[in-house]
């Protein structure tokens, strides 16, 4: 199987890790074929680089997600 599903603290280690080793773990994890992300962890992620890095890193980083991953919507059902 070559699908996997990612959730915040995944994104939280890629971008925040201090820990050099971990760090490369994570990206190890990137290679699947197919890669899923739901909105609402874009949104999170969003949110942490808000206040963390500013607007325009939050906004790069949001783009990149939806690029590079198939965005899962969320509606009541699935929530």
């Amino acid at each position: 199987m070559n699908k996997a599903t990612y959730d915040s603290r995944f994104f939280v280690e890629f971008y925040y890790s201090k820990d050099q080793a971990l760090r490369q773990k994570v990206l190890e994890k990137k290679r699947f074929k197919d890669k899923y992300v739901s909105a609402i962890v874009i949104h999170e992620v969003y949110n942490l680089s808000l206040s963390r890095d500013g607007r325009e890193v939050a906004q790069l980083r949001a783009i990149t997600m939806a690029e590079e991953f198939k965005v899962i919507p969320v509606d009541d059902q699935i929530a």
